[in-house]
């Protein structure tokens, strides 16, 4: 499986930055089966916009660029089943970028076996339309990610 993994992607501060524009703007949140995710270009944070340029650096080589992305609260309980991305059909790449620790379970894992273990900082690029994945049960306290989807560069 062809997977990119890179720590320390984002810093803490960026990373409690984000997580305050969540709770900041989480009126704007909405219920997603147990998640609540919040959307940067929706909702028009470009507060976030430093974020979306780091991401468009590493898809680049791949010409794509960011085409949705959400900052998403995980309560304590939540997970996902595995499944494949669907955003769209122009959807060519999936990112997730671990904004916080403190809490147990909620690790990234493949069909194949393969999990990655969050860490805040920590971001996975992958095919999400290739590779089937999902998101072990929060065990305790809530997880804080920032999910992006890219497309091809026209």
């Amino acid at each position: 499986m062809q997977t990119l993994l890179l720590d320390n992607f984002i810093n803490k501060s960026e990373a409690d930055y984000l997580i305050s524009l969540y709770e900041e703007h989480k009126h704007l949140s909405f219920k997603f089966r147990d998640v609540y995710p919040l959307s940067i270009f929706e909702n028009n944070l470009t507060q976030a916009k430093f974020l979306v340029e780091k991401l468009n650096s590493i898809a680049a080589p791949k010409k794509a660029v960011v085409d949705w992305i959400q900052i998403v609260k995980w309560p304590e309980g939540s997970k996902q089943a595995l499944h494949f991305d669907k955003l769209s059909d122009e959807t060519v790449l999936t990112s997730v970028c671990y904004l916080n620790d403190g809490y147990k379970g909620g690790q990234t894992y493949f069909e194949d076996g393969t999990q990655f273990a969050p860490k805040s900082g920590r971001t996975v690029f992958f095919d999400g339309k290739y590779y089937k994945h999902g998101v072990k049960k929060i065990a305790s306290e809530t997880r804080y990610v920032a999910s992006a989807w890219y497309k091809i560069k026209f």
